[in-house]
């Protein structure tokens, strides 16, 4: 995590910004032990102390460390964002990144493997019990260059979740892809680049009604999306 609390004054402090000097620290989530770890090949951070079981404690990946941060940093130049945090604590959820674009509560949780598709679905249910728009974006994945790939389940999920596209961080842009769905001797999945978009201005907060077919099952719920050539009646504020 890229963000702990000082115990000395509960402030939260970025590991970028903090020195072992400033500790002891902890988790704003789950209020456990953590550890600054400045490193110099991986980016300075924050780990909780074993044992741990902290659903923020595990998982993290040095790539999705650096993903959140470039978001984080690229949100923080646009004078139309306000509010913005890392890891901000709303109790029963933490996102990656959290602020306001306009007025409109914005969520953005930064996803590769390590989490499982329940807890995906809770998240999404959690935020919008809050009233506040989420959007599940990914690091830039060189699976994406291939003709055909095999999904994964939380992206087929994520894939269905949002009409049909799926989200990928690219060098400061949001690259909006579709899985088109093949069957050879095999279902396989070829993705479609649709179009880059800018995460502030091109974007849209919508509503997602609850929908279950093909073995899936969405719930009703505010998602932050690319609503382009979008024909569909939830996909309006």
């Amino acid at each position: 995590m890229l963000t702990a609390t000082r115990k000395t004054d509960d402030k939260q402090v970025m590991a970028k910004d903090a020195e072992r000097s400033d500790g002891p620290f902890y988790c704003s989530f789950c209020e456990s032990d953590a550890t600054l770890r400045k490193g110099i090949v991986v980016s300075h951070h924050f780990a909780h102390k074993p044992p741990i079981t902290c659903e923020y404690g595990t998982g993290e990946s040095e790539l999705h460390r650096q993903t959140k941060q470039e978001i984080y940093d690229f949100l923080s130049t646009d004078a139309g964002v306000t509010k913005l945090a890392l890891e901000r604590n709303l109790k029963t959820v933490r996102p990656d990144v959290s602020c306001y674009i306009g007025k409109t509560p914005i969520a953005i949780e930064v996803q590769l493997s390590s989490l499982s598709l329940e807890r995906i679905a809770h998240r999404t249910l959690e935020y919008a019990k809050k009233k506040i728009y989420v959007l599940w974006i990914s690091p830039n994945d060189e699976r994406l260059t291939h003709s055909h790939l095999t999904i994964r389940s939380w992206e087929k999920w994520v894939h269905a979740l949002y009409f049909g596209r799926i989200y990928f961080w690219d060098d400061q842009q949001v690259a909006v892809y579709n899985f088109i769905r093949r069957r050879y001797r095999k279902v396989h999945y070829h993705p479609r680049l649709l179009h880059k978009v800018d995460l502030v201005h091109d974007l849209e907060p919508v509503h997602r009604s609850a929908w279950t077919g093909h073995g899936l099952s969405l719930p009703d719920c505010k998602l932050f999306a690319d609503t382009s050539d979008i024909r569909n009646e939830d996909a309006q504020q």
